[in-house]
């Protein structure tokens, strides 16, 4: 481009334009989509550790999912029905901690390393029961009556 008739300058000027056009929507583009990612992947994390809230037709709520059966699919069981004793030792240890220790004990009696394991599972039970109050405080008095 020869820039000896006035020409070469009116020729870069809306490819420069355009580019730099280009480059903000790209960049535009990319933040939105990252924000939308990063958005669904904290709303999918949330509804992990949430304790599970049914609600009716009407759209009144129905029942909050059983203390047992939030700390197996907080441990990573779709479904409660795979590790029932897991869920009674969770549903004991709501009731009263300290006589579910033994219990938690038999439960790991035949493992190589059954006082570590007792204390991940006492350390997740405590974890478990403070998400499980915390999110739905104001249905506190439904989680009381599983006790």
């Amino acid at each position: 481009v020869s820039a000896e008739n006035g020409h070469g300058k009116s020729i870069r000027t809306p490819v420069v334009a355009a580019s730099f056009i280009g480059v903000v929507v790209a960049a535009a583009a990319a933040a939105a989509y990252n924000q939308r990612k990063s958005k669904a992947v904290k709303e999918d994390h949330q509804s992990m550790i949430v304790p599970l809230l049914v609600r009716t037709e009407s759209g009144r709520v129905g029942n909050l999912e059983r203390f047992s059966h939030y700390v197996a699919r907080q441990l990573g069981f779709e479904d409660a029905n795979e590790c029932p004793k897991l869920c009674k030792l969770a549903h004991n240890y709501l009731k009263n901690p300290k006589e579910c220790e033994i219990k938690m004990f038999e439960y790991f009696g035949n493992e190589a390393e059954a006082g570590n394991l007792y204390v991940k599972l006492m350390e997740e039970f405590e974890r478990c029961i403070l998400c499980y109050f915390a999110f739905h405080w104001s249905r506190a008095s439904d989680m009381i009556t599983q006790v």
